[in-house]
């Protein structure tokens, strides 16, 4: 949370006492044996925003997974206003 901080005030981006609760947005993240799934939205049902997915590399392991989180993450937050993050396992 305190690097998305960062990375909204290095971006221009306001902080979250400035979006309502209606635009607030979620990066959720999950974390799969043979796939990573990233998937931008408002948290309340509807469609998602944005949503990549990934292969995962099993020989990168885990260093690998972290790797393709950062990237894809950070293309993410950079182009949405994202306020929380959330992740899982599957």
């Amino acid at each position: 949370i305190r690097k998305i901080a960062r990375l909204r005030r290095l971006t221009g981006f306001p902080d979250s006492n400035s979006t309502s609760s209606k635009n607030l947005m979620f990066l959720g993240i999950e974390i799969g044996g043979t796939k990573l799934q990233l998937g931008v939205g408002h948290g309340d049902g509807s469609d998602f925003v944005a949503f990549e997915r990934r292969e995962v590399d099993i020989a990168r392991g885990a260093e690998g997974i972290r790797e393709q989180i950062r990237r894809v993450g950070r293309e993410l937050i950079a182009s949405h206003p994202i306020e929380r993050v959330g992740y899982g396992f599957g």
